[in-house]
């Protein structure tokens, strides 16, 4: 049963891959914008950051901020959330590989106590990834764009 879900799912992938396609500059602006409004931090608008656990969001994150913001890869900033049985070290490694982002940018991770009995790295994986974009030039028309669509059909 794994084999035949697994192959109807191979064959899913197959033709959604059709229909992606390369994305245009304007659509990845779009797939960017809706995760970004989806899932991205709100907090402050002078900045765009995002959180994920999982690695490939991450660098759909990192590649939407270079094409389609233009932001600048040398000013990205990282902040892990960890816990303390990890080891941070090995840890820090991982995401400064998954990101392309040296160590030294990465700012001091958030540690936080394992209380949980049982936590496994399968259930917490290598931490959350925050990725910092600071700067009002970046963010202001991201949360512009944001609320152009929620004006326009998010509307009663």
């Amino acid at each position: 049963m794994a084999r035949k879900r697994q192959t109807i799912f191979d064959d899913a992938v197959e033709k959604q891959d059709i229909l992606v396609g390369e994305l245009t500059e304007r659509e990845l602006y779009f797939c960017g914008l809706a995760l970004y409004w989806g899932e991205g931090g709100k907090t402050h608008y002078y900045e765009l950051t995002f959180s994920n656990t999982d690695p490939r969001m991450i660098r759909f994150f990192l590649i939407w901020l270079k094409n389609a913001i233009k932001y600048p890869s040398h000013n990205i900033k990282i902040k892990l959330h960890l816990y303390q049985d990890m080891d941070i070290d090995d840890e820090v490694s991982y995401w400064s590989e998954i990101t392309h982002v040296r160590k030294e940018y990465f700012e001091k991770p958030y540690i936080k106590a394992t209380t949980m009995r049982g936590l496994t790295f399968k259930t917490w994986g290598h931490g959350t990834c925050n990725v910092i974009a600071r700067g009002l030039k970046y963010a202001r028309p991201v949360f512009a764009a944001m609320e152009v669509l929620a004006r326009r059909y998010s509307a009663s």
